[in-house]
């Protein structure tokens, strides 16, 4: 009997500890999880066009964040500035930060996202619109 309990503590912990490391290695995915998700959303919206705000049929506090690979095609530069920071981080980063803000022409054009480097946190670049 005694031995059936130490096991089955023994197992816990195995589980405990399993899941304590997954969550550890999941959170700490190229070090974006100490990224304030506020500041991310702020730093996009500030990259927006002003004259595009009023399209924009979300608050910028909800836009959705997400992570993607550098080596995404369709990011364009708007700057020379922004060109060549995007080719440089492709090089070194694997993982870019995507923030998406839906507009009233999402149907049409497709929503407005800036694309942010983690390490830098600045906007080097969007997803097209048509």
């Amino acid at each position: 009997m005694r031995k059936i309990r130490i096991g089955v503590i023994a197992v816990g912990l195995i589980v405990v500890l399993f899941l304590g490391i997954s969550l550890f290695l999941i959170c700490r995915s190229n070090g974006v999880s100490s990224l304030n998700l506020h500041e991310i959303r702020k730093i996009a919206w500030k990259s927006v066009e002003k004259n595009q705000y009023d399209t924009i049929t979300i608050k910028w506090e909800e836009a959705r964040v997400e992570l993607i690979e550098s080596r995404d095609k369709r990011i364009i530069p708007i700057t020379d500035e922004q060109k060549k920071r995007l080719e440089q981080i492709e090089k070194t980063d694997s993982i870019f930060i995507a923030v998406t803000f839906n507009t009233e022409q999402d149907g049409l054009l497709a929503p407005i996202v800036p694309i942010i480097a983690p390490k830098t946190m600045k906007v080097i670049g969007f997803y097209p619109r048509l």
